[in-house]
């Protein structure tokens, strides 16, 4: 039934927004390098006591292989994602990184028999909701013309490849989210068992990579850490569960709107202005909306 996973992908976009305002917090007394990797040891721990309930893996090579696989390209975009942030501005980082909807639909003629394409309205709602998460993110400081001068000028090399950072990114992020379908839809293991190992891989592999330093760690920044925690759990379990009865592309689509509901904390809490960007990138996500709901 289409409604489930639509309800189920707009709860995890509003933790995802909730979890994302708190993220800006923590990068105020840290860095990516520094955060990643505790933040994922500390779900891992917040998940572990619930595994004599619900702990459920199938140990065959199959099933090891895919939940490796799949966590593995999770860690790098992951890795990705928040590198993005410090080699670009904010700005550009959440327009590229927002793309990663689109390179899901792109991929589904390639990962995905020709029956499981996403047609008709479901299409367009998909278009839509990606198209709004990109326009709320469309924030240039300066000029749009002079993001294109960067990009084409002499001895832009270096730009380009930091362009690239945030792209790689969501392209792992769209691209991986099959293999999760896969993953969940063949009876392997069950969301919380994924997002259990998830972290730990994650973890694990992020520590050895970014050789973290944890001295901003201290009671205040722990129980943020924790706070976040709580709620990133919570918007991918969310997403997970909706994924097994959802279309990726579709899922994807929805779970990545979260800039609709930070853009309507920050209008409710911190007096953000409206403007004509914002009110149509939040009217074509709520149109998309709609239109999965019709």
């Amino acid at each position: 039934m289409i409604l489930i996973p639509v309800f189920l992908g707009i709860c995890s976009a509003l933790f995802g927004a909730l979890a994302n305002l708190i993220a800006w917090q923590a990068m105020g007394f840290t860095t990516a390098r520094h955060f990643v990797s505790f933040t994922f040891a500390i779900m891992f721990l917040l998940l572990l006591p619930l595994a004599p309930f619900y702990f459920d893996l199938q140990w065959g090579a199959l099933g090891l292989s895919l939940v490796l696989c799949v966590a593995i390209i999770d860690g790098v975009a992951n890795y990705f994602y928040f590198r993005s942030f410090e080699v670009n501005d904010v700005s550009t980082a959440s327009v590229l990184l927002s793309l990663s909807p689109f390179f899901t639909l792109l991929l589904q003629p390639i990962v995905q028999s020709e029956n499981a394409i996403l047609k008709g309205h479901y299409l367009i709602s998909v278009l839509l909701i990606a198209g709004g998460i990109v326009l709320l993110n469309l924030r240039f400081p300066t000029d749009p013309r002079n993001f294109l001068l960067n990009l084409n000028s002499k001895g832009a090399t270096g730009y380009r490849v930091k362009l690239m950072v945030p792209l790689v990114a969501a392209f792992l992020f769209g691209s991986n989210i099959y293999l999760t379908k896969e993953l969940l839809t063949r009876d392997i293991t069950n969301p919380y068992t994924f997002y259990l190992i998830r972290s730990g891989i994650i973890a694990i592999f992020t520590a050895v990579l970014l050789h973290p330093n944890l001295s901003w760690v201290n009671r205040r920044t722990l129980q943020i850490t924790v706070g976040r925690s709580i709620l990133v759990i919570a918007q991918w379990l969310l997403m997970l569960y909706a994924l097994e009865s959802g279309h990726p592309a579709l899922v994807k689509a929805i779970s990545d709107s979260s800039p609709l509901f930070v853009m309507m904390l920050a209008v409710i809490f911190f007096g953000q202005r409206m403007t004509r960007r914002l009110v149509l990138g939040s009217g074509c996500i709520l149109v998309g909306l709609g239109l999965l709901v019709w």
